[in-house]
């Protein structure tokens, strides 16, 4: 999904999301802890997507090595 990122917005802004999760997961006591401070952090939109994954994710081929 991150392949449809420009370079000057959506992968900075991407990256400024990901280092703001993660000092979430630093300051937190336990994963309800978590939930909280991200839902204040970066409220839900009021629709959740889902990607059409019929019968689960699609496995990745294994590494040739």
């Amino acid at each position: 999904m991150t392949q449809y990122l420009n370079k000057e917005e959506g992968k900075p802004r991407l990256k400024e999301v990901l280092e703001g999760v993660k000092a979430l997961m630093r300051v937190s006591t336990d994963w309800q802890d978590f939930q909280n401070k991200l839902d204040v952090a970066f409220p839900r939109f009021e629709e959740v997507l889902s990607l059409p994954f019929e019968g689960g994710l699609p496995k990745l081929p294994k590494p040739t090595v």
